[in-house]
């Protein structure tokens, strides 16, 4: 499956019916529009850290998945873990609005 690479931002155009605009690109590429409500900010940021979430996520699920076999965590590179822990907490907290 396909998407538009990342990083994705929250832009600030909003018109009468559509809240934030999710763009990439450096702002050049719209992803998509959310409609206004009192929920649209939290929305967006959540959309807009979607890139960054499942890059974590994917090498979260192969290092589980190389101790699930048998490798152990112990098999596993601590600098790697550090890192994923990293990349996870840097996309939740863009989600959450706390940072991108």
């Amino acid at each position: 499956m396909a998407h538009t690479p990342g990083p994705w931002a929250v832009g600030e155009h909003r018109g009468v019916w559509v809240g934030p605009v999710i763009s990439a690109a450096g702002g050049k590429k719209g992803i998509a529009f959310v409609c206004l409500s009192s929920e649209s900010d939290a929305t967006a940021r959540l959309i807009a850290a979607a890139p960054e979430l499942l890059a974590a996520l994917r090498k979260a699920v192969s290092l589980l998945s190389y101790a699930a076999q048998g490798g152990g965590l112990a098999g596993c590179n601590a600098d790697e873990w550090f890192a994923i822990e990293s990349d996870l907490n840097s996309a939740i907290n863009k989600a959450e609005g706390r940072g991108e």
